[in-house]
């Protein structure tokens, strides 16, 4: 049953990772929330946040895809178990395909709330670059900030 421990232990890791991106998006969130403008600083740290958000984010994509293939490989152990048990009236099979169909609803559960924290982070996304094309963030990452001026030609960058 090594597939069904790894299974487990992966969707712990995971649900862990969905808390720790839905902390890193409000965060981001507060920033954003500011009363009139939000200060410059704590707007480029929400988009660094936000870039931790996206990076975890994608290894969570990664780790969701090993935890469907280890779904797979659970039910394919606990049938093969159940088969090869004397099991006349069928009782470890249809627990095995039971804990099966519970783990699958689990991991769907967890998709959905991924999802759905993912499409959040998506939002607030869209949010800091509307803030950022309006210049409000005149130093740093907007319209004319320092990514802005090192990237025009023939400009000395006066920051360091």
């Amino acid at each position: 049953m090594n597939a069904v421990r790894e299974s487990e232990v992966l969707a712990r890791w995971l649900e862990q990772q969905r808390s720790d991106l839905e902390t890193l998006i409000e965060a981001v969130q507060r920033v954003l929330s500011c009363a009139g403008q939000p200060d410059p600083a704590a707007l480029t740290e929400a988009v660094h946040a936000l870039g931790a958000a996206c990076e975890l984010g994608a290894r969570q994509q990664a780790a969701r895809h090993r935890l469907q293939a280890q779904w797979g490989r659970s039910y394919a152990e606990l049938r093969a178990c159940a088969m090869a048990c004397p099991d006349p009236e069928g009782q470890r099979l249809r627990e095995a395909e039971r804990l099966v169909h519970e783990r699958t609803r689990e991991a769907v559960r967890l998709t959905r709330r991924l999802a759905f924290v993912v499409t959040q982070m998506l939002h607030v996304n869209g949010e800091i670059l509307a803030i950022l094309s309006r210049g409000a963030d005149p130093g740093g990452y907007g319209r004319g900030g320092r990514c802005e001026r090192a990237a025009a030609p023939g400009r000395v960058r006066a920051e360091a």
